[in-house]
C-alpha cells in the first residue's frame, strides 16, 4: 500500500480495540509496561477501564507487540470503524468475545441535527436535506 493511501485510510476510519477471545478484555503486563514507557505516565494510577478503546498510544503498544499485548485468554484486535461513525458505534460483548455494532439511528439523527443547526441553508433547503437523510439505507 502507498504511503499516501495508508494516510487517506487513516483519515476515514479509527481504530478500535476489542477482545475477540472468549476472556475479559486485559493487556498483558508487558503491554501495560510499554504503554506507561510511550504514555510518560505511572500505570498503578490509572485502571484498565480507563484506557479508552481509542487510545493512539495503546493502539501502538498492540500494534507492536502484537499477540504479546494480549491479557490471560484475551485477543486484541483492531476493528475499522469508519470515521463518520465514531460517536455512534457500540462495543457489544457475549462471553468475553466483543464486537462493533453501529447505531445507524443515531447516526441519522446526528446528521438531522447538523442539518437543523445549519444557519446557511433555508427551510425548504434543510426540509429536503432531513428527507433525504430520512430515506437513506444503513450505508455499511
Amino acid at each position: 500500500m502507498l504511503q499516501r493511501e495508508i494516510r487517506e485510510v487513516e483519515k476515514e476510519f479509527i481504530e478500535v480495540m476489542v477482545n475477540t477471545g472468549h476472556g475479559q478484555f486485559s493487556f498483558s503486563e508487558k503491554a501495560r509496561d510499554r504503554y506507561w514507557e510511550i504514555k510518560g505516565s505511572p500505570w498503578g494510577t490509572m485502571s484498565i477501564w480507563e484506557i479508552d478503546r481509542t487510545d493512539p498510544f495503546m493502539i501502538q503498544v498492540v500494534k507492536e507487540l502484537g499477540d504479546a499485548a494480549n491479557g490471560t485468554s484475551c485477543r486484541i484486535e483492531l476493528e475499522l470503524v469508519p470515521k463518520e461513525f465514531e460517536k455512534c458505534y457500540v462495543i457489544e460483548e457475549y462471553d468475553g468475545s466483543e464486537w462493533i455494532e453501529i447505531n445507524y439511528k443515531k447516526w441519522k439523527l446526528d446528521q438531522i441535527e447538523d442539518v437543523i443547526n445549519n444557519f446557511v441553508l433555508t427551510g425548504d433547503a434543510k426540509e429536503m436535506k432531513i428527507r433525504e437523510i430520512l430515506r437513506m439505507h444503513e450505508p455499511y
